[in-house]
Parts: structure tokens; C-alpha cells; sequence
């Protein structure tokens, strides 16, 4: 188990995107707009049409790239590169091509008649209810300015003919030196009303479930507490975008774990002895 990272701010919100082929209707601009519903889309499932840059104002340190909100299918791979120069003839990174949709499941908690058993990896039939958030972590933080996103999604095509997405969120990391408290907690909320009829009879008024993670820091430092932990709810208040990945090692359960986030509430730092702070967290997933 690693030390949980909450990722912010975005940077992709001040770069410049552009490259690949999309559609004027569905711009990649709308990458940028935190809308999830409102999305940029490629004009075909080409190579060269459904890739993007991404030129940051000026180099920064980067340790999470993702796209949320995707129509990426079950067998899509992704690849991400970094530079500091805009054509990537000398690369700071480069992640190789990776599955977007990676095991998932593992092999003990699947039947052996199951289609996915050697594999693990999500079945088309259920990918309903699942976040579609590609995320992208790097081994370490890598400072550089131009940023290139990748997508093959041809073999087998996806049937919706074009790839899309409604959020890009690159950034940084604070990963506390010394991890969370154990008594963390990871739920669903679902904000659907109901009403009931003289009978008895209830009536849904659907609304999207969204994930709660709750945790507090219990071992920071005087100087990590107030540097970065009161930072935190100072740049992001209760409207500010980050995201959460609370075990970066946990690759099989990270599109269960890791999401976009904001502050649920604003907590304070606490004292309770000398030389330590502590911070509690309430982080709800934006939908």
C-alpha cells in the first residue's frame, strides 16, 4: 500500500490543446470546461485523428494525467508522452501503449466459466455503472511543458466510430510523507428522491450516484501540515477541482478508488501535540 496523492490544481485548464482531428461541434477546448456532458470528439477513430497536445504555459512537474467522462472502448490502448519541446524529438517521458481498461477483477473472484477469468479485464456488458476516467499515473513527477495523449481504438473498432471525452485533468501531486489513519472510508451516495403514494407505492426520481472518501492525516508534521495540507482547502475551497487516488500501488481497483473530486467540506488543521498537525478530508466525486 502507497501513501494516498490528492492531485491539484488542474493544469490542463491553462493549456493550449491541440493536434489530431476533431469535430468543430465537439472541440477539444470542451476538454477544458468542467461540464463532463459537454465533450470533444474525434472525427473518426484514425491514428492521427484521435490524438491531442496539450502545451502547458510554461514546464511543470506532473504526476497524473486523466480523461474522465470517455467512450473509450473495452480494448482501446492509450499512450502518453512528455517534452520540452513541442515536437517530442527529445522525450522526458514515455509511457509505451498501455490498456485503458486494465484487469480489474482479480482471478480468484471470477468463476471459471467466466469470459474474463485469464484476463480479469471488464466485460463490454459491465462497463454500466463503472466512472469511465482513463488515469494515467507516472512512476514519479516529471517536469515538462508539452504533453501528448494518444488513442488506438480500432482493433476491434469502436462501434460508436470516434473517440470522446469530457474532462482532461493533469497535475501535480501532495502525497503526505506519512499515510492516513486506518478507519478511512470509500461508499457510494445516491441522491435519487423518493415520494410515496397514499398506498404505499414509492416513486424514483433517478439521480447519479456519486463516491464519498472520507480519511484524516493524524501524522504530519509542523511544516507539511501547514505548506500543504492548509493549502488544500485555501486554493480549492468547496467548489475547487482534484483528484484523488488513495493507493497509487493499487492498480487493480484504481477505477473503484481513484476519482474527480472537490472538498465535501473545509476542515481545520488541528494541534494535538507538539509539533504535529492533523487534517480530516471529505472528498466527493464530481459527476
Amino acid at each position: 500500500m502507497a501513501n494516498m496523492i490528492l492531485a491539484f490544481p488542474n493544469r490542463g485548464d491553462e493549456a493550449t490543446l491541440s493536434g489530431g482531428s476533431w469535430q468543430s461541434a465537439l472541440p477539444l477546448v470542451n476538454f477544458q470546461d468542467r461540464l463532463l456532458s459537454k465533450k470533444a470528439r474525434s472525427v473518426d477513430l484514425a491514428l492521427a485523428s484521435t490524438k491531442f497536445d496539450c502545451a502547458l504555459t510554461k514546464s511543470r512537474p506532473v504526476r497524473l494525467l486523466a480523461l474522465v467522462a470517455h467512450n473509450l472502448s473495452i480494448d482501446a490502448q492509450y499512450r502518453v508522452r512528455g517534452a520540452d519541446v513541442s515536437d517530442f524529438s527529445v522525450l522526458l517521458y514515455d509511457s509505451g501503449w498501455l490498456d485503458v481498461w486494465p484487469a480489474i477483477y482479480p482471478t480468484e473472484s471470477l468463476d471459471w466459466e467466466e469470459d474474463n477469468w485469464w484476463e480479469g479485464k471488464l466485460l463490454a456488458e459491465d462497463r454500466a455503472g463503472y466512472t469511465s476516467a482513463l488515469i494515467h499515473l507516472l512512476p514519479a513527477a516529471t517536469r515538462a511543458r508539452y504533453w501528448r495523449v494518444e488513442f488506438d481504438d480500432l482493433v476491434p473498432a469502436n462501434p460508436d466510430g470516434y473517440v470522446e471525452a469530457g474532462r482532461l485533468f493533469l497535475a501535480g501531486q501532495w502525497q503526505p510523507a506519512v499515510n492516513h489513519s486506518w478507519g478511512a472510508s470509500l461508499g457510494y451516495e445516491d441522491p435519487t428522491e423518493i415520494e410515496s403514494s397514499l398506498g404505499g407505492q414509492e416513486y424514483f426520481d433517478a439521480r447519479t450516484k456519486f463516491r464519498v472518501y472520507r480519511c484524516t492525516l493524524r501524522f504530519l508534521d509542523h511544516d507539511e501540515g501547514h505548506a500543504r495540507a492548509l493549502e488544500a482547502p485555501r486554493r480549492l475551497g468547496i467548489s475547487g477541482e482534484a483528484f484523488v487516488v488513495p493507493d497509487p500501488n493499487d492498480t487493480t481497483h484504481m477505477i473503484r478508488r481513484a476519482f474527480l473530486c472537490r472538498l465535501r467540506q473545509l476542515s481545520a488543521l488541528e494541534y494535538p501535540y507538539f509539533d504535529n498537525t492533523t487534517m480530516g478530508f471529505e472528498l466527493k466525486e464530481i459527476v
